[in-house]
């Protein structure tokens, strides 16, 4: 349409007009300029100033400052959770060494008394006789 905004994008002239659904002529540079066009209405309707905010600066307010500091406290206890968990690792994996080396005392010990007992057996059977 005569008079429809444009926006050049990569050297190509894109028609911003309203009546041109954005996914008329599909393209990555088409839809590079929804954001502009978005912004282009926002302004015609007064809701997005001219003077767009630099998004580089870092605010010190209230909630940026309490937003950092929670964020530090996180970090910290992310770190110490890790350690726990890497002492934990550890101590689980030396009880379950010690677990079995007492499993197999037990049952050493059982084999033994039971070896006993078969001998006292065999033992007391050949002085009845």
């Amino acid at each position: 349409p005569a008079g429809a905004p444009t926006v050049d994008v990569n050297d190509e002239n894109v028609d911003l007009s309203i009546n041109i659904a954005p996914t008329a002529h599909y393209s990555v540079n088409a839809m590079a300029t929804l954001e502009e066009r978005i912004k282009m209405e926002l302004r015609n309707i007064g809701l997005l100033e001219d003077n767009e905010p630099d998004l580089t600066k870092r605010e010190d307010d209230e909630v940026c400052g309490e937003l950092r500091t929670v964020w530090q406290q996180l970090k910290e206890q992310v770190e110490s959770n890790r350690q726990a968990c890497t002492r934990l690792r550890s101590l689980c994996a030396q009880a379950v060494v010690e677990a079995n080396h007492e499993r197999q005392v037990r049952l050493a010990d059982s084999e033994v008394e039971r070896q006993w007992r078969a001998l006292e057996k065999k033992s007391s059977g050949k002085k009845k006789k």
